[in-house]
């Protein structure tokens, strides 16, 4: 793999994701970096059909040791440090805790209890619609809007070097990125593109297909495709899908406080440290176990990690996987006492 020319309907995102076979979106995201540096791509969101890429890395690097006579063991350390400095910076732990509901109290089993569901169902409130119950279907959009703003939020400091420009996306300035202000930031990026690409005529005659002398949503999506949001979305619900129909222990539909209550009850447990907070590795542990994500079973683990890749199923999977959802929910049910 030396070069590439891209075709229309190519973005790097996808690029990356097909030509070196990734599925994880910290991984394509911080190849689509390296892709950008190899290529002295000046807005990785404007490329062109017949444009060609450099996608071998090792040239990369012989490139910067001929421009650079930095010893390669400083070099080594600073790409160390980086990549430390980078990890900090994606860590949910500091994007968003899981904070436990209790940490060290000292309250006894009973007004625990008492207090998971008490707990559980507060937070069912913010998700009803107003008829006093939660749906599986409501509660898989609470769901997924909180794993895609996290992941969103990784994502966006994996592809973003400069936090001048992460502010860019964060309208109130709280240090957090919601889908919304995305989503505005995304708008306000594309119809740059659009307005760049109708005022260079040579470049206006290839992307508008229709000849009538602008570029329209659809002609914009064939030729530059998505920014990487569409298959954070995709991943995030499937994943809102399998946690939420899980976590429906009796099967009724309805997300009710004491199946909540055994989830968070659960949670609690995690707080290893009993400090009141939950950290990243252990929430996705738990995030894990509901979901089947890191099941005993090599053929369960294996196809809900394909689902989770957003990859299709083929109808024999498909029956593992709702195999594997009847077994987990029949353990969280004997664990739960139900």
């Amino acid at each position: 793999m030396s070069s590439y020319t891209i075709k229309s309907g190519d973005n790097l995102w996808n690029i990356c994701k097909r030509q070196f076979g990734l599925t994880n979106s910290a991984d394509i995201a911080k190849k689509v970096n390296e892709v950008v540096k190899a290529n002295n791509i000046k807005d990785k969101n404007l490329i062109f059909a017949g444009q060609k890429i450099d996608l071998d890395m090792g040239l990369v690097i012989e490139r910067e040791k001929s421009q650079d006579n930095t010893p390669i063991e400083k070099t080594q350390a600073q790409k160390a440090a980086q990549e430390r400095a980078t990890q900090h910076l994606t860590s949910t732990d500091i994007e968003n805790p899981q904070v436990s509901i209790f940490g060290s109290s000292k309250l006894t089993n009973e007004q625990k209890e008492i207090a998971y569901k008490e707990y559980s169902q507060a937070l069912l409130d913010t998700m009803d619609d107003g008829d006093g119950k939660v749906t599986v279907e409501e509660f898989k959009k609470s769901v997924q809007t909180n794993i895609l703003e996290k992941e969103m939020n990784t994502l966006l400091r994996m592809t973003e070097q400069d936090e001048q420009q992460i502010s860019v996306y964060d309208k109130n300035n709280d240090g957090h990125i919601t889908a919304s202000e995305y989503i505005e930031e995304a708008k306000n990026r594309k119809e740059s593109i659009i307005k760049k690409i109708e005022s260079m005529p040579e470049l206006l005659q290839q992307y508008d297909s229709d000849k009538d002398g602008k570029i329209s949503d659809a002609e914009y999506k064939i030729s530059f495709g998505g920014t990487g949001l569409e298959d954070i979305e995709e991943t995030s619900q499937r994943k809102a899908n399998i946690f939420a129909e899980n976590l429906d222990l009796n099967q009724d539909g309805i997300i009710d406080a004491k199946e909540f209550a055994f989830f968070n009850k659960y949670a609690d447990a995690a707080d290893g440290k009993n400090d009141g907070i939950i950290d990243n590795a252990s929430e996705v542990a738990m995030f894990g176990s509901v979901t089947g994500k890191n099941a005993d079973n090599a053929e369960y683990n294996r196809v809900i990690n394909k689902y989770f890749n957003g990859e299709v199923l083929t109808d024999s999977e498909k029956a593992t996987l709702k195999e594997s959802q009847n077994t987990i929910r029949n353990a969280m049910n004997k664990a739960a006492g139900f």
